[in-house]
């Protein structure tokens, strides 16, 4: 009997000095990447992956969601874990998605994390080409957008197209980002002659910017 309360004292000492996990708090912020504005309504997403519930898991788990404030302010509250790693990741109607990832030893040194978010709006670019001074039938317009930051895969152009002949008239719908300075490189080739010359022109958030070219 002596010996089963001493081993439920030594239980309890166990349980006592047991240490408790320590809290975390996040402040975010989210803003447009080129205007800077605040992003209000913006979904945050904080996701884990590792040990979650005692099993292991290498996909993200998304643990809590957020909408930030008139202010682009979201704040989360989070217990030390043995999670591999956090990814924060921020969706808006109108917005490039957006995934950023820490590892769990970014946030095992101090209590509060003030973290910053940028996300792209969306915006568009109608390219319309048309040969007003034609030579002959190796006339040759190569176009591209040289710092689009939405790359050829998601249709940003930035890879060269080539316009050939005399008859050229043909727009294209480009994707790109709002408030940003696109750069629009032309070379032309004609009449054994090549020039080349670049607009640059800031594009508008959630709207379609058109541009003429004419050569």
């Amino acid at each position: 009997m002596r010996k089963l309360h001493v081993l439920l004292i030594f239980i309890l000492l166990l349980v006592s000095c047991k240490k408790e996990p320590k809290t975390i708090l996040i402040n975010g912020n989210v803003a447009d990447k080129y205007t800077c504005d605040a992003v209000s309504g913006a979904k945050v997403l904080l996701q884990a992956n590792g040990i979650i519930d005692g099993v292991y898991n290498s996909n993200y788990t998304t643990l809590q969601s957020k909408t930030t404030d008139s202010q682009g302010n979201f704040r989360f509250e989070l217990k030390e874990s043995s999670y591999d790693s956090y990814r924060f990741k921020i969706e808006k109607n109108g917005y490039y998605e957006e995934m950023t990832i820490f590892e769990n030893s970014s946030f095992s040194s101090k209590d509060v994390y003030n973290l910053d978010f940028k996300i792209m709006s969306k915006a568009f670019v109608r390219l319309h080409f048309k040969n007003v001074n034609p030579f002959d039938e190796n006339d040759k317009m190569v176009f591209s957008l040289q710092n689009n930051p939405i790359d050829e895969l998601y249709g940003g152009y930035t890879e060269a197209r080539v316009l050939t002949g005399v008859n050229v008239d043909t727009s294209f719908l480009c994707n790109t980002a709002g408030g940003f300075d696109l750069i629009l490189r032309k070379e032309l080739f004609r009449d054994a002659v090549y020039t080349i010359k670049d607009d640059t022109f800031k594009t508008i958030p959630f709207d379609t910017l058109s541009k003429e070219v004419f050569y």
